[in-house]
């Protein structure tokens, strides 16, 4: 029997499964409490500052997400994942900030797959700098879903359509 897949996934069935995947991944393996803020959908990405790790989705639907955070955030994220004291963004931060990146997003990914049959979960990219642009081959809106951590935000953006 055949997986019946929606043809639509709503921004606020989207910003949901992040919401419930972020979190989860926080309290199980990095150990810091985070808070949902919000979600807001974007016609496209804009600019950022710090640290941004990217993940595509493909299958019979195609997407990305992007997880992003300030130095300050991916330091701390960096030392929790390390479980060492990390005071500047470095190669070990990065790839932190890749790991971390991987774990909230295949969460997503294996969410979404109820609605749209297998995915495949494309290698992390991550990057940092000041004021760049990232754009994945993806032309749909995208969802921003904000998080705090001790008063520091810090968001995912995710976008996803069928092919």
């Amino acid at each position: 029997m055949a997986l019946q897949t929606d043809t639509e996934i709503t921004s606020e069935q989207l910003a949901e499964i992040v919401q419930v995947s972020a979190i989860q991944v926080f309290e199980m393996m990095v150990g810091l409490p985070i808070t949902s803020t919000k979600w807001t959908v974007h016609d496209d990405l804009r600019a950022f500052d710090g640290v941004v790790g990217m993940i595509t989705f493909t299958g019979d639907w195609i997407g990305a997400g992007l997880f992003c955070c300030d130095e300050e955030l991916a330091c701390l994220f960096g030392s929790k994942m390390l479980m060492v004291e990390v005071a500047q963004v470095d190669a070990d931060v990065l790839d932190g900030v890749g790991e971390l990146s991987n774990m909230i997003l295949g969460s997503v990914k294996e969410a979404l797959e109820k609605r749209t049959g297998p995915l495949a979960l494309g290698i992390p990219t991550v990057v940092y700098g000041k004021n760049f642009m990232a754009r994945p081959g993806v032309h749909s809106a995208w969802i921003e879903t904000s998080f705090e951590h001790e008063g520091r935000e810090f968001a995912v953006w995710t976008s996803i359509q069928a092919v």
